[in-house]
């Protein structure tokens, strides 16, 4: 599952390793859900070949 947004011109894919969304997402049948206005909380995985990758470690959506 990944986290798909934008900032500034730059997009970005990052793989989600949040329990409570893969939970909820996985759940579901396979396709685009759209979120509102939310936060997240990027970390880096472990070392992978001479890259680091950037992971969606947790998601807060913005209460109205």
């Amino acid at each position: 599952m990944q986290a798909r947004f934008s900032l500034g011109k730059d997009n970005y894919w990052l793989w989600v390793t949040d329990p409570t969304y893969e939970r909820c997402y996985l759940a579901q049948e396979n396709g685009d859900y759209e979120l509102g206005p939310c936060y997240l909380t990027v970390s880096l995985g472990e070392p992978y070949i001479q890259y680091v990758y950037k992971l969606a470690a947790m998601i807060v959506e913005e209460q109205p």
